[in-house]
């Protein structure tokens, strides 16, 4: 069926219990989770009017809404469970990334109401810091600067000739930064973590600016955030140390980034870490060695962005995980079967 039509019927499919009744013949055999992923929970109307898409969250009224769905129709479980076989059972995990403080303030007094639990993974070099990620720094470089005009070809020459940025981005408004910012992201994204930090350099210097050196604008969790909600029954996860694109990792960066930040988590965080995001999330961010580490590591479950529903076909150390976007419960229902259907994560296969 076209997708459009798809969404028109929708609020019919879920209402009439379509949708439920399908999900539970699929579930008969291995049971189905899913696994739904947020970055930022942020209260109505707060969010800055000059936020780019790579900082926005989601409204916790909108939020709250996804985790009424959720409740309604699923079992909810730590991540660390998803990939445990459970033949009949609609079951979902919720996962945070990255450690925003919001994650605790907002969201979840919100998961308790329904009762939820979540796991929250998180960078153990970000923890209890001012530091920006990123494409944080970039969106700051960018939403400050004065200049109208950003030359791509003369600081990114080698990024324009593969086609990856234009030559040139006009800076007169919110819109046309955010598709500068936006470009340079999808570029930045796939690179290595060096090549980040050097592009990011050349970029402020270009804008005349120096986004990372005022305060954060979304504060991050410390260690009371996060063994306060271990104590409240969530689980803690591994995001690596440095957000790091772990396909370009080298044996050490691994060790660093992986089982070093494995074990200041769970000496900081007062308790086990069983389960971990990898940075980023695509086929484009994986590698061989960094899934062996998380199988030496013990994780029961690791987890992609790769969009899919776990449902006994896929991997434990590839969890397909999805987003859900619209606040009613038949859109919501409609995210949770387009998975099904568009399924990427079932072929999933990482490059050596």
């Amino acid at each position: 069926m076209h997708a459009s039509l798809e969404k028109l019927i929708s609020p019919i499919k879920y209402f009439s219990g379509s949708y439920l009744r399908d999900w539970r013949r699929r579930a008969v055999e291995h049971g189905i989770t899913v696994v739904v992923c947020y970055h930022r929970i942020v209260a109505p109307n707060c969010g800055a009017s000059d936020d780019f898409a790579a900082e926005a969250g989601v409204s916790v009224d909108v939020f709250a809404r996804h985790m009424e769905f959720l409740a309604r129709n699923f079992r909810s479980i730590p991540p660390s469970e998803a990939s445990i076989p459970a033949p009949g059972q609609l079951r979902c995990a919720v996962t945070f990334d990255d450690g925003y403080l919001d994650n605790y303030t907002l969201a979840a007094p919100v998961l308790k109401r329904f009762g939820l639990t979540a796991g929250f993974f998180v960078c153990s070099d970000f923890v209890d810091t001012e530091r920006w990620f990123w494409w944080e720094a970039i969106a700051q470089a960018l939403r400050k600067t004065r200049h109208t005009r950003f030359e791509a070809q003369r600081v990114f020459p080698e990024a324009v000739a593969e086609g990856r940025l234009d030559s040139a981005y006009l800076l007169e408004g919110q819109a046309t930064r955010e598709r500068a910012c936006k470009d340079l992201l999808a570029w930045l994204g796939r690179c290595p973590q060096g090549q980040i930090d050097a592009a990011l350099g050349r970029l402020v210097e270009a804008l005349d600016i120096r986004p990372s050196a005022s305060p954060r604008r979304t504060p991050l969790m410390d260690w009371f955030h996060l063994r306060e909600l271990r104590r409240q029954g969530f689980e803690i996860g591994a995001h690596t140390a440095n957000h790091v694109n772990l396909a370009h990792a080298d044996p050490e960066c691994l060790l660093s980034e992986m089982a070093v930040a494995h074990q200041r988590l769970e000496a900081e965080s007062d308790g086990p870490i069983k389960s971990f995001a990898y940075p980023y999330g695509g086929r484009e961010h994986l590698s061989q060695s960094a899934y062996e580490m998380a199988g030496r590591l013990g994780y029961p479950s690791a987890f992609t962005t790769v969009r899919g529903i776990a449902d006994g076909r896929h991997d434990p150390l590839l969890t397909p995980r999805i987003h859900l976007n619209p606040p009613w419960f038949f859109g919501c229902a409609y995210n949770v079967d387009d998975a099904f259907r568009r399924d990427r994560a079932a072929g999933f296969a990482i490059a050596g």
